[in-house]
């Protein structure tokens, strides 16, 4: 279920995260995804079966007929004071069932958080994977147990929590955050009270 509501969400996002890779790659031509159906099949194939052995969810093909490959995320709002990269270890560490760390082979991950309305994104970081995966080398198999986070709120995967702060800008191939628009501050009625009173 959880699976299916995060998908849910990035469905939700697509046309946000579209408006964004128009922006930094003005000469897209197609942006193709893996949908939530092609999940629920006994034999999934394309995208889906991309996204499953190799964490490739999206392609982004532009005119002069080259192409990109990517994994989304998109998480929600309260997620963003943590300001964190999950990276899955294992989708289930009790079978050894392999997550992104095993097999991603995207090239770029988009990386995002909804507003509050989940309406929009309002922030983002667009990894470059091979940077990232050469910056990850640091990290042997002691370092990594040690820094795994189970997942407590819906299934059983574990991942590594890495800070953006952490990560070297050159991973980073673009980052994004909307500034929030702040309220009109209220006025101190209490003082103009005391003024009055005087």
């Amino acid at each position: 279920m959880a699976f299916k509501n995060d998908k849910r969400l990035e469905k939700k996002m697509n046309v946000n995260i579209d408006n964004i890779y128009h922006q930094i790659f003005p000469t897209i031509t197609t942006i193709s995804r893996a949908n939530e159906e092609q999940f629920y099949v006994e034999e999934i194939s394309g995208l889906a079966l991309l996204d499953k052995e190799l964490g490739i969810d999206t392609i982004i093909r532009f005119e002069n007929g080259s192409f990109l490959t990517l994994q989304e995320k998109c998480r929600r709002y309260n997620n963003l004071s943590f300001n964190d990269f999950t990276f899955e270890y294992y989708n289930d560490p009790y079978v050894k069932s392999v997550g992104e760390w095993f097999k991603l082979a995207a090239q770029l991950y988009f990386y995002g958080y909804t507003n509050q309305e989940e309406t929009d994104i309002c922030k983002y970081f667009i990894l470059n994977i091979p940077e990232f995966r050469l910056f990850l080398l640091q990290y042997d198999t002691e370092k990594i147990k040690q820094k795994l986070e189970k997942n407590t709120k819906h299934g059983r995967a574990n991942f590594l929590c890495i800070s953006f702060n952490e990560i070297p800008k050159k991973c980073i191939m673009k980052s994004f955050t909307k500034k929030e628009k702040k309220l009109p501050q209220m006025a101190d009625y209490s003082k103009i009270v005391k003024e009055m009173e005087v």
